[in-house]
């Protein structure tokens, strides 16, 4: 689904995605900071996380270490899977 909002005189587009809504405990100090920052942007708290969290994904999927770290456990969880698969060539060896 898409929606345009405008701010300002401009139009933005946005696609909007299914959500689940979750409960994360934060300290008091994080949460004031980022009830501030949300303010300053002039955005709410779900949105400057949500965008937050996005950052950090989009980094995870740039760090090598990280990638190599999923890529073992991948591999790890595969080799216990595919215990519950028949021989029947449908095992694979690897994730790569």
């Amino acid at each position: 689904m898409d929606v345009t909002v405008e701010k300002l005189g401009e139009s933005t587009k946005l696609t909007t995605m299914a959500q689940k809504q979750t409960a994360v405990r934060l300290p008091e100090e994080i949460v004031a900071q980022i009830s501030a920052a949300a303010r300053v942007k002039g955005v709410s708290i779900n949105t400057l996380v949500i965008e937050a969290l996005e950052e950090h994904i989009k980094a995870l999927r740039n760090d090598k270490s990280f990638q190599a770290s999923v890529k073992k456990l991948l591999n790890e969880d595969l080799a216990v899977l595919a215990s519950f698969v028949d021989d029947e060539g449908r095992r694979r060896k690897s994730f790569k």
